[in-house]
């Protein structure tokens, strides 16, 4: 009896360590080659330059750690089974992208984006007026080869959608473009003022001049994996109010669960085209990475809220995990031993 039991204990562990060693981390892969904007009165190019010391007092390395430890978050946090984009015997396709360095759009051919990886192309500019950051998922400008391929480049074998639309179960998108602005001004009491960006690692220094850049980097990098944009996150979002726009909620079930309610969205009066794409500022008293919000001298990390908005697109977040085959195994461990323990007794 204790040599079967052994033997049984021995099978579900085993079989538990080769579905772990199936799921995989998502790596988000940080491009810097369109980061040339001339920045400082010519004397840099690219606001994320590793050879350069700024006027700010960071440095290119600085700025780089502080966006790869952003992604990280993400990484440690996700995963998923995305399939690789490999274009080859006739399966080709070319990708438009708006630029994070100047402001134009740039054409990409072929570009191939390992399994369970999205790339993220990175960079710095002037973006005027109170805009820290923003995001963008390019555009798909042509392709050709096999349907299977088009599955791919558009969703990655997530969801369910066919291969000529987007799925609104699941977001597997090949990657996208994070800018982040090279002149903070914002309105204080009707006076344009300038702040800097905060670099460091740590909290230690920032204070009412300076506006956290990780803090930012996690928004943007949120938005690239789908919040607000993609059609798994349209599919929980609903637009009401009187005026239209004013009252939008967000009912994915995971975040249900963790707000204890449908989510308060972003509200705009903007007739139809209102497209809320955030929580609502201050939720839970201005703690969320994806609300509207984000005030000087504060850093913000992702919370349990932001994380079941990431599981509701269809992203496989550790921190909400479902029941699933590991869990069915343990279940059945706690099952076999007491049937082991009632045959012993017996």
């Amino acid at each position: 009896m204790k040599r079967r039991f052994v033997f049984v204990i021995a099978l579900v562990i085993g079989t538990m360590w080769v579905l772990s060693a199936n799921v995989s981390a998502l790596d988000i892969l940080v491009d810097y080659s369109f980061d040339t904007e001339i920045l400082e009165s010519g004397a840099v190019s690219g606001f994320f330059n590793p050879s350069h010391s700024y006027a700010d007092g960071s440095t290119g390395a600085q700025r780089r750690a502080r966006l790869e430890a952003a992604a990280d978050v993400f990484s440690a946090n996700i995963t998923d089974d995305l399939l690789p984009i490999v274009p080859e015997s006739g399966n080709q396709w070319q990708l438009r992208i708006r630029n994070p360095g100047i402001p134009q759009f740039e054409f990409i051919d072929d570009l191939v984006v390992p399994a369970d990886s999205i790339i993220l192309y990175a960079g710095g500019r002037d973006l005027g007026g109170p805009i820290l950051g923003q995001a963008d998922g390019g555009q798909i400008e042509s392709w050709s080869g096999s349907l299977e391929f088009l599955d791919t480049i558009r969703h990655r074998g997530e969801g369910s959608a066919g291969s000529f639309q987007q799925a609104s179960d699941d977001f597997g998108p090949w990657g996208g473009t994070v800018t982040f602005t090279s002149n903070i001004v914002v309105s204080v009491d009707g006076t344009p003022t300038g702040f800097n960006w905060h670099f460091d690692e740590t909290t230690a220094g920032l204070d009412g001049t300076k506006f956290d850049f990780q803090t930012v980097a996690l928004h943007e990098i949120g938005h690239v994996m789908g919040f607000g944009t993609s059609p798994s996150y349209v599919a929980h979002r609903v637009v009401g109010g009187d005026p239209l726009g004013t009252e939008n909620l967000f009912t994915g079930e995971n975040s249900v669960a963790v707000y204890g309610g449908n989510v308060p969205l972003e509200g705009s009066p903007d007739d139809l085209k209102a497209r809320p794409q955030h929580w609502q500022a201050d939720l839970l008293n201005d703690t969320t990475v994806m609300d509207t919000t984000l005030r000087v001298g504060k850093r913000s990390v992702m919370q349990p809220l932001d994380w079941a908005g990431f599981a509701d697109l269809g992203w496989e977040v550790v921190l909400i995990p479902e029941p699933g085959p590991t869990v069915l195994l343990l279940v059945a461990l706690v099952a076999l031993v007491v049937m082991v323990k009632r045959r012993s007794r017996s």
